[in-house]
């Protein structure tokens, strides 16, 4: 047993897979697991991924570490870090249900969205705004294809 005061556990949402370990304030890793995350393909340049998987795999996850790690340490744990894969777009309701799969940043459907952006704000405009030079991995060409192309499921999203 590593015989420290202090933990950390840190949680990677990543695109292909979840991780989490738990380390000891030297540095020491004392337990981690991971497991992969599926990716979605229903059309030409479309990827998504199930939200309740993520869930659910992290759920399993920090089930295996803090097992592993013994309640002696999980108590210890004084500080939880996470991060994510990045422009991710998953519509919520008011309650915070998730209404569809995400649509995750390798998602290409929105090009003609992004041109319909580019055009009406221009590439200099555009570029102020956003930070960088228009990619379709982006969120507001992303919202602009779901406002397209499903109304259904966009009006009950919260804004």
């Amino acid at each position: 047993m590593i015989n420290s005061n202090n933990y950390l556990l840190g949680i990677d949402l990543g695109t292909t897979n979840i991780k989490a370990i738990i380390l000891a304030e030297s540095g020491v890793v004392v337990a981690s697991a991971s497991k992969q995350n599926s990716l979605i393909f229903p059309g030409p340049n479309m990827v998504e991924q199930d939200a309740g998987s993520w869930w659910d795999n992290t759920v399993e996850i920090l089930q295996t570490i803090t097992a592993s790690a013994g309640p002696e340490i999980v108590k210890k744990i004084r500080c939880i870090a996470v991060s994510s894969q990045t422009i991710t777009l998953l519509p919520l309701d008011k309650d915070g249900n998730v209404i569809r799969n995400a649509l995750i940043w390798m998602d290409n459907r929105s090009g003609e969205e992004l041109q319909y952006i580019t055009d009406c704000f221009g590439l200099e405009r555009y570029i102020s705004i956003i930070g960088a030079q228009p990619d379709v991995a982006f969120l507001p060409n992303k919202i602009l294809w779901y406002r397209k192309h499903e109304p259904v499921f966009y009006r009950p999203a919260h804004t």
